[in-house]
């Protein structure tokens, strides 16, 4: 009997799509690393389908990250997925994919340091009432 996909099924899909975005590779090309169509591609990352193990280390290997980072922001009980807002969502719309990638580009560490507190410190002005 085939299990169906679960939340951890689809935080794994999640954050393997953020990662390929960031890294700026197609669907086509991933597939094609793996051996596999760009629609099972598409079908891990909406966590339609599940992705085996094996799999995950290949998917971890071509990015160049560890395993833990398809697991970040999962609680320990797989089933238990944080019903919080995802803040890594917005890296699924346009604009995320831009802020991204120019992130990614500044080669000054202070510089990502300082983008990093500025934008800390705006988050935190958006909670408070306007004079």
């Amino acid at each position: 009997m085939k299990k169906s996909p679960n939340a951890a099924d689809g935080h794994i899909g999640r954050r393997m799509r953020l990662l390929r975005q960031q890294l700026g590779i197609s669907q086509e090309r991933m597939g094609e690393a793996l051996g596999i169509t760009f629609q099972q591609i598409q079908k891990y990352e909406k966590g339609t389908n599940r992705i085996s193990a094996g799999r995950l280390v290949a998917v971890a290997t071509i990015f160049g990250v560890p395993i833990e980072s398809f697991f970040e922001g999962m609680e320990p009980d797989t089933k238990a997925i944080k019903t919080e807002p995802d803040p890594l969502r917005f890296l699924d719309t346009a604009l995320g994919r831009r802020l991204g990638r120019a992130f990614g580009e500044i080669g000054d560490e202070q510089a990502r340091l300082k983008l990093v507190e500025l934008a800390e410190a705006l988050k935190g002005m958006s909670k408070v009432p306007a004079s």
